[in-house]
């Protein structure tokens, strides 16, 4: 799995629960310049990393919930999660390197 579209508070918080690896969750939207630019980064580091790690999508406009639940104030945002809690997160554009770099601190 590369990159996942998450479709409802559910599915997000099954995948959490489930998953044996970190969970990369990106909030964004589509009218946001800064996630437009962070997208191909992410699916990159998705493909790389895909045997440490899931990388699901979250648009906040289409799950208003989800957002509210993760207490994202700003897009894009990523947040990692480690046997299903919150181990770190990144608010607005990032390079890649700084996002890998976390990613790879929470795979330790």
């Amino acid at each position: 799995m590369a990159v996942t579209k998450i479709e409802s508070l559910e599915a997000l918080e099954t995948l959490l629960k489930d998953s044996s690896k970190v969970v990369v969750a990106d909030f964004w939207a589509t009218w946001c310049k800064p996630c437009e630019l962070m997208n191909p980064e992410i699916e990159k580091l998705a493909e790389d990393m895909k045997d440490d790690l899931d990388v699901v999508t979250i648009d906040v406009e289409a799950l208003k919930d989800v957002a509210l639940k993760y207490n994202i104030q700003g897009i894009p945002t990523l947040i990692c999660f480690k046997n299903g809690k919150e181990k770190d997160r990144i608010a607005g554009y990032k390079p890649a390197p700084i996002v890998e770099g976390l990613i790879r601190s929470i795979i330790k």
